[in-house]
């Protein structure tokens, strides 16, 4: 297809954490635990009912103490974890929690796991990440050090993935021992309004804050949602929430924010937002924390003033649970996929494919086609210390066989050089510093551009947007989406 320009968004869906493995079983031959703190029970048991023909084992943890209270700790089977992928699903919610799962965590890698993996849903000190007054304590950095000194693995370091971390800086508390991978949940909104535009209904993006906005708003694409910002400004003795940039009126206005705590922040949102014109209100939040049952102002007989239509929550933290079936709440649950690519055609609205991606020891990719919903590609790769080396799959549709090919690091240090080889052609990916376009050249067919892609440069930590155009009609656009991915994946685990 010739110059045929495709949006690509790779949004880390923070519900998106499961691990699991590709429907036709790929693996590396060694088997995955799944090791969980007490409350993280129900959800790995969700995460583990997502993995398919190499299935997730539970591993079994007696989290008990000892008559002065000190935690008393014994892995069944332990001789399992031997030469096997370990996956850790914590939950510091409080400080009486991490002493145990720090001393669990710190005696793992004795037991020579092949690779550990932690998924932190919640990160709980990432609000103390800055010394303002001389005698503070920032304890996101405490926090930070303490998970650092988790010791590596027979393959490697310890990998720690965060989602919706209050503050991006907190990732560079982390010493190099670990690699920080961080995610978003932002995903799961955008999968829920696309599911409710069939309603024609107006949705605005609002932030309660700066800070908020410079976070979340590049997750939005700014040709579909209004972006609103509201500031706190004083006015005579006091505060007052106002609206700072953008209209609402006659919209509905989904407050965007990572976290609530007493939830006053949400609420004087959505009284400006009221005031100024909005004929709804809803609000998002990754982490509902709600200390001293803060919640239940937001239901419906306790607050006359604001309605929120829907208050979107996840369940990165165990509070979380009670909300459930509770009015105006509605709670993402997290434990489905591991990221994800949205491929939209050149006008950015008609969803061409989806690209699903896991994370492991291999790093596995699905391409389905819509609206068939047909997986006409897949990937599977593992990464050496040195060099990234993958096998593709391509769905040749005349025929209907699947066609195999390669794609290997040339280099790894000193440029960005893939070579792939798929079908007869010989193509190579590279990208030069410090541009921020990626071509691919037919080596068959003296080094012809046959495509390319460029990263956006609002693209952040959490989640990446590219475009890319198409030149040739006889390579298929599966390839290049792929190779697209590998990239993508390298890149996320530098910034760790």
């Amino acid at each position: 297809m010739t110059d045929n320009m495709k949006c690509v968004n790779c949004g880390s869906l923070a519900s998106l954490m499961t691990y699991r493995q590709h429907s036709h079983g790929i693996c590396d031959g060694f088997t995955t635990i799944l090791f969980y703190a007490r409350e993280m029970q129900k959800l790995a048991e969700e995460v583990q009912s997502y993995s398919r023909e190499h299935r997730i084992e539970l591993g079994d943890i007696e989290w008990k103490v000892f008559p002065d209270n000190w935690p008393n700790i014994f892995i069944h089977n332990s001789e399992e974890i031997r030469n096997s992928h370990v996956l850790f699903l914590a939950s510091f919610h409080n400080p009486q929690t991490i002493f145990e799962q720090i001393s669990l965590l710190y005696h793992l890698p004795k037991y020579l796991c092949r690779s550990l993996k932690i998924l932190l849903p919640y990160f709980p000190t990432g609000t103390m990440e800055r010394i303002q007054i001389q005698g503070e304590i920032a304890t996101a950095y405490s926090f930070a050090q303490m998970l650092s000194s988790i010791p590596v693995t027979r393959t490697g370091p310890c990998e720690v993935v965060l989602f919706d971390i209050h503050a991006l800086q907190n990732q560079f508390y982390f010493s190099s021992n670990v690699i920080v991978r961080l995610e978003s949940t932002v995903g799961l909104l955008l999968d829920e309004l696309n599911n409710r535009e069939n309603q024609n209904e107006k949705f605005a993006i609002a932030f309660p804050d700066d800070g908020a906005h410079k976070r979340f708003a590049h997750m939005f694409e700014e040709n579909k949602y209004s972006i609103i910002i509201c500031s706190k400004i004083r006015e005579v003795d006091k505060r007052i929430t106002t609206i700072k940039e953008g209209n609402p009126t006659g919209y509905h206005c989904i407050i965007i924010d990572d976290l609530v705590q007493s939830g006053g922040t949400l609420i004087e949102c959505a009284q400006a937002l009221l005031k100024a014109g909005a004929v709804n209100i809803s609000a998002f939040v990754a982490h509902g924390i709600f200390p001293n049952e803060s919640w239940k102002k937001f239901i419906h007989s306790n607050n006359p003033k604001v309605h929120f239509d829907t208050f979107y929550v996840t369940n990165t933290y165990p509070n979380t649970q009670i909300l459930i079936d509770k009015s105006p709440f509605k709670i993402f649950f997290t434990g489905v996929k591991a990221g994800e690519f949205s491929i939209y055609d050149q006008t950015g609205k008609n969803l061409k494919h989806r690209i699903e991606s896991r994370y492991n020891a291999l790093h596995s990719v699905e391409l389905v086609a819509y609206p068939s919903k047909q997986i006409i590609a897949r990937l599977k790769s593992q990464i050496t210390f040195l060099l990234y080396k993958g096998t593709l799959e391509i769905l040749d549709v005349k025929s209907n066989k699947w066609i195999t090919g390669t794609i290997n690091h040339k280099l790894k240090i000193l440029n960005h050089k893939y070579i792939i080889n798929w079908n007869g052609k010989q193509l190579l990916m590279t990208k030069n510093v410090p541009s921020f376009t990626t071509k691919f050249f037919d080596e068959t067919q003296r080094n012809q551009v046959v495509a390319e892609y460029r990263i956006h440069v609002v693209s952040s930590t959490v989640a990446n947007k590219y475009t890319m155009k198409i030149f040739t009609d006889k390579i298929p656009d599966a390839l290049f989406l792929l190779c697209l991915t590998v990239r993508d994946h390298i890149m996320s685990l530098k910034k760790g």
